[in-house]
């Protein structure tokens, strides 16, 4: 446990360097809050590790060494930020240090989660895998990022990934929710959202319905806080639309049940 308040800081500040990497590849303008560099951050490793397991195993030296060069480059570039904020919110993120400790497996953790993450670290993508396993099928694409983070049967580095998320809500809750009536807009989206996320809200490292219930609770939030600004009175950046773009996309495709906040979408294109 005491190493944890050591390793998950760093985890988190990784993880940041990496959203900060995908921000400057489409030259956005800087943010303020870090919840959002690590939502870019997790987008970054779930895409690219899609993407690369088309043509490699996900634990090539190559997919690898494409990480650990991407990084080095953030680092440089990116560190003084990141530090800052890192700093910043060092309380929450020590707070939530302790968590990893007690994350356990999800129940179905060994029927489909880790065979098929055993399958996509040591082969490229197989067309018909789910002939083998029904679930390798509906497996999310967070799985392909949590594929990079174990090796041999350690998975401390995917209990941490995990634990961003619960870090993401509550650093959203102190940076970017600073007023009271934006605080009681979020509860109203939890209320709303509940039936969605909670049938697994104990942490868990393969269980994906409280990381789900998550980015939906930011989304409907974000959402409700800026509906006039957006809707009515069309001020809406570039920043804002690759955000929640970013987060509908994470929400599509780590559930099923993602898709009924497709209508929404069709709502915000049409009126954006």
């Amino acid at each position: 446990m005491v190493l944890n308040f050591l390793l998950f800081p760093i985890f988190v500040f990784t993880i940041s360097i990496l959203g900060k990497i995908f921000q400057k590849f489409f030259d956005l303008k800087k943010n303020d809050y870090i919840f959002i560099d690590i939502i870019y951050g997790i987008f970054f490793l779930c895409i690219t590790a899609l993407f690369f397991n088309f043509f490699f195993k996900l634990h090539s030296p190559i997919v690898l060494l494409f990480y650990l060069i991407v990084f080095l480059f953030g680092l440089k570039k990116f560190f003084i930020e990141i530090f800052y904020k890192i700093k910043k919110n060092i309380i929450w993120i020590f707070l939530l240090s302790f968590l990893p400790s007690f994350m356990l497996a999800g129940y179905d953790s060994g029927l489909y989660h880790i065979p098929f993450q055993t399958w996509i670290q040591n082969e490229k993508i197989i067309i018909g895998l789910s002939n083998l396993n029904l679930r390798f099928g509906i497996t999310s694409i967070f799985s392909y990022a949590s594929a990079l983070m174990w090796f041999e049967n350690t998975f401390l580095f995917v209990s941490y990934f995990s634990t961003c998320f619960y870090l993401i809500l509550f650093l959203f809750i102190n940076e970017y929710l600073s007023k009271n009536y934006l605080k009681l807009i979020f509860g109203l989206m939890i209320l709303i959202s509940f039936p969605l996320w909670s049938r697994y809200i104990f942490p868990s490292h393969s269980l994906i319905d409280a990381k789900f219930g998550i980015l939906v609770i930011i989304l409907i939030t974000i959402l409700a806080v800026n509906f006039k600004l957006w809707i009515f009175e069309k001020k809406i950046s570039r920043e804002d639309i690759l955000f929640v773009g970013t987060l509908f996309f994470l929400i599509f495709t780590f559930k099923a049940s993602g898709i009924l906040f497709f209508p929404l979408l069709i709502f915000l294109v049409i009126h954006l």
